[in-house]
């Protein structure tokens, strides 16, 4: 077994702790709609109930299909939010009761659905995300065709364009893809018995969207996605596992990107290649140590931007040796085609490396395949140029002192033991000085002593002497070895010391990292974040540094510890990369005439803030030091973002607390004044029964008295109410009642006489599974709300019906003034009141009704009427007929 590489192993890690906490996504994959997701779905729903799992349903379309209706019964079904939009109600997943709720599973379908407008979220995978980040399992469902990155291909096949999307990043945060597959034939089938559609959409489905053909493009399109998946899911256990070897279970192929010219023509080749082979890509950069030139650093950020826009996976590792690197992310990526450009090295390159690169990865490729390509022009038939490479390494005279040292140590020794040991054994003392020198001398100052000391020997030692010739063949060929094992020493030790400051270089970054992160670890609050941030970023690349926050509207604000202030201008960059979450800015193919770099801050898919760097003129920022740059503003945003939660907490704390306090002096003041109001109340009734008839004045204000007693008695018996459903002690009862056995009590109990109301009742209409105390309480509630706020200028009209399959709905019309126009469920926040100056009430009748009918999964809404007045709606669950 082989140990797994630590980067690929980290980014599975990665990709564990972005888990951790969250809910586990599952999706329901298929070609169409009728394949089977949504009877699926239900199914593995009841199979998990079946194990005492709590599953619930928050959203199921069955598109009246019996067999799909009919596995809805059975599993709990959480009551769907109403929204008026234009005048017209529409019905939306519920988020909030299903937070409230807190099922281990919900059930989402049509994922791709786009919510109505004003609406906490635009879509509705934003919902499950949401849900999943509160630790709630979620099962859902989309059909291929909704797929953002494969809209244009399919409607280049059906020539239908899908406007309801769900991005492709969405999709890699599934836990498990589930993929619903069904032959053409089956699905036309179906289709023609009225399994999916009504018979006369069937007809006309089957003729447009739904051929045979289009069905077999679709069917293959679902089948590459969930293929996609399971060779990622492949490449990770492997990773975990330290496994090596190629599983040839999909084609992926791998291209290797380089800062040339020609890697464009070979990144387009692969994914070309790719697409015919109904496989997955990726480009891979190796770096060697090599020192790129300006215009090789342009042209390797060219290519990688390419390989990410044309689809595929972009990988810069690090390995002293080229082919090694390569063939070792190839086995990490399970590759099973490797693309390569034809090599351009001459003889003597190739013979100090071992042989040409096509040479090398044909012996040690093993399974994988190798493709060798040449293009030496571009596509308009222009020549191709090779860039011109960094500046060569300079001679480090800084070595020139220790280089003399032991090039005279070396021709001392030779020349007092040369009597004793004869010359051919000079030739050892100085290969020994010279491997030695390896140990501390560059390359270059190696092989000019290897060449010094080549020509003392042969001048001063090898006969005939002060000459450069060589008359004895084996004193050519020792000499000839000798000088081939100095230039080898001197080569090894050159990769030695690159890869030597390698390792440094990777050592001082991780210690660079860890001294940030501890410094930021030790941070009190945002502020102090934000100042450390800052300073460490400033010392770590040498540059003024830029925090950018954003108030309302979008409004980009420096923060004061910066060092840098950008124009106006230059503001307008960090809002596109607020915008967009990516690098813009000098160095960069985006925005690059700007003075500086700016980094996104952000943690758990959401902008924290902008981090600008701005470089000197003449400095340039390569590669890996912009990766540098990410980790660092990673690190910084860690700090910002556990501040924030700190915060946040703290906040939530203070007002649990004002939440107690708040409900406490409720159940205090509200018991304290309830004796004392309901014995005024008795008193006061008992006063007007034994006054005179003749005391007009004494019968008038015991009347009084009792009436005022009595209202008050209603706004404790409210207080009361609101705290026993804020504290969650309020727990109903349900039972099956008749719907007459609560119209009747709540008209009485809401002093409504017979002209004042017009009732309607749906025949037919089922039975209520309700707690008929609260119900009967909130309906009254709304039924005095709607006598007292809207006046009586016509009859309130109450109307009962049945409500899909499984709920009942009861409505109060009334001809007043209406509701606020912008926000009409404003009417159920607590203390709300239409006419503050108006008598009567506190605002606490309907936000208790909203809390009685929620308690037994109830709903409870309102709206305006296009022809005047407002009507309140009541939901709520019934028997099963």
């Amino acid at each position: 077994m082989e140990r797994p590489h630590p980067d690929s192993l980290l980014s599975v890690v990665k990709q564990a702790e972005r888990r951790e906490g969250r809910g586990n996504l599952k999706v329901f994959l298929g070609m169409v709609a009728g394949v089977g997701k949504t009877f699926s779905m239900l199914q593995r729903a009841h199979q998990l109930k079946s194990q005492g799992v709590d599953v619930v349903i928050g959203w199921v379309d069955t598109h009246g299909r019996k067999e799909t209706e009919g596995l809805t019964a059975g599993l709990p079904i959480l009551a769907r939010k109403t929204v008026s939009h234009r005048g017209v109600s529409l019905e939306e997943l519920d988020v909030d009761a299903i937070l409230a709720r807190r099922p281990k599973v919900v059930i989402v379908d049509e994922l791709a659905h786009t919510n109505a407008p004003g609406q906490r979220h635009a879509k509705r995978y934003l919902d499950v995300l949401e849900l999943l980040n509160a630790g709630i399992d979620v099962f859902t469902a989309i059909n291929v065709q909704h797929l953002e990155s494969r809209i244009d291909t399919i409607a280049e096949i059906t020539g239908v364009k899908v406007q309801e999307t769900v991005p492709d990043s969405f999709l890699d945060q599934a836990d498990e893809i589930v993929l619903i597959d069904l032959p053409p034939e089956d699905l036309l089938q179906r289709m023609k018995e009225g399994r999916i559609y009504p018979p006369d959409r069937a007809e006309l489905a089957i003729s447009n969207f739904f051929t045979r053909g289009n069905l077999a493009a679709l069917r293959e399109i679902a089948l590459r996605v969930a293929g996609t998946r399971a060779d990622r899911d492949v490449r990770d256990y492997k990773t975990l596992h330290g496994i090596g070897d190629v599983w040839r279970n999909s084609p992926r192929l791998m291209v290797a990107v380089f800062g040339s010219p020609f890697s464009e023509s070979s990144i387009r080749w692969t994914r070309q290649l790719a697409e015919a082979m109904k496989g997955t890509w990726v480009g891979a950069y190796i770096d060697t140590g090599y020192p790129l030139g300006v215009e090789e650093k342009r042209l390797l950020e060219k290519n990688t931007q390419m390989v990410r826009e044309l689809g595929g996976e972009f990988l810069a590792v690090q390995d002293s040796d080229f082919v090694d690197g390569l063939l070792r992310v190839a086995r990490q990526q399970n590759v099973t085609q490797l693309i390569v450009g034809r090599s351009r090295r001459n003889f003597w390159q190739n013979l100090f490396s071992g042989g040409s690169t096509l040479d090398r990865l044909q012996k040690s490729a093993g399974a994988i395949d190798i493709y060798s390509l040449s293009s030496e022009k571009d596509k308009k038939g222009a020549a191709l140029k090779i860039p011109s490479r960094g500046p060569s390494t300079p001679y480090p005279w800084e070595e020139s002192g220790w280089l003399l040292l032991a090039f005279l140590l070396a021709a001392l020794l030779a020349s007092a033991i040369q009597p004793y040991v004869g010359y051919e054994s000079i030739g050892i003392v100085f290969l020994m000085t010279v491997t030695v020198s390896g140990l501390f001398l560059s390359r270059v100052s190696v092989l000019t002593l290897a060449a010094a000391l080549s020509f003392v020997h042969n001048y001063f030692f090898i006969p005939p002497l002060h000459t450069l010739t060589i008359g004895n063949p084996k004193d050519a060929m020792m000499f000839a070895m000798y000088f081939l094992a100095a230039a080898t020493v001197g080569h090894l030790t050159h990769r030695l010391q690159a890869q030597k400051r390698r390792i440094q270089n990777r050592e001082d970054r991780a210690l660079t990292l860890y001294h940030l992160a501890r410094r930021i670890s030790e941070c009190q609050d945002l502020e102090e974040v934000t100042r450390i941030g800052a300073r460490e970023l400033e010392r770590i690349f040498q540059a003024k540094t830029c925090f950018v926050f954003f108030e309302m509207g979008n409004q980009p604000k420096p923060h004061p510890h910066s060092s840098y202030f950008p124009s106006d201008r230059e503001l307008g960059v960090a809002v596109w990369v607020k915008e967009n979450r990516s690098v813009a800015g000098r160095f960069t193919e985006t925005l690059p005439a700007s003075s500086g770099i700016y980094f996104p801050v952000q943690s758990r898919g959401s902008i924290i803030g902008v981090v600008g760097l701005f470089f000197p003129p003449e400095f340039t920022l390569d590669y890996e030091r912009q990766n540098f740059a990410h980790a660092v503003v990673g690190q910084v945003a860690l700090g910002l973002e556990r501040e924030l939660l700190h915060e946040g907490r703290k906040r939530l704390e203070m007002v649990g607390e004002a939440e107690k306090l708040y409900r406490s002096l409720f159940d205090s003041v509200s018991h304290e004044l309830k004796t004392p109001l309901t014995t005024i109340k008795i008193a006061s009734q008992e006063l007007h029964a034994q006054a005179s008839p003749s005391s007009a004045v004494a019968l008038e204000l015991s009347a009084q008295i009792s009436e005022q007693a009595e209202r008050l008695l209603d706004v404790v018996n409210h207080l009361l109410n609101m705290s026993r459903i804020e504290s969650g002690t309020l727990k109903p009862v349900i039972q099956a009642e008749g719907v007459a056995d609560i119209l009747g009590p709540a008209l009485l109990l809401a002093s409504l006489n017979p002209g004042e109301f017009k009732v309607t009742v749906e025949e037919g209409v089922r039975d209520l599974k309700c707690d008929a105390a609260l119900v009967v309480q909130a309906l009254s509630n709304v039924l005095r709300n709607a006598k007292t706020y809207a006046g009586v200028k016509k009859p309130l009209e109450i109307q009962v019906s049945n409500r899909g399959l499984n709920r009942v709905e009861i409505s109060v019309r009334d001809f007043g003034p209406g509701l606020p126009e912008a926000r009409p469920e404003i009417i159920f926040n607590k203390f709300y009141r239409v006419n503050p100056l108006h008598s009567g009430g506190i605002g606490l009748g309907l936000s208790i009704a909203k809390g009685f009918l929620e308690s037994q999964n109830g709903e409870l809404h309102a709206s305006n009427m296009a022809d005047g007045g407002a009507r309140v709606t009541i939901v709520l669950p019934a028997e099963h007929s």
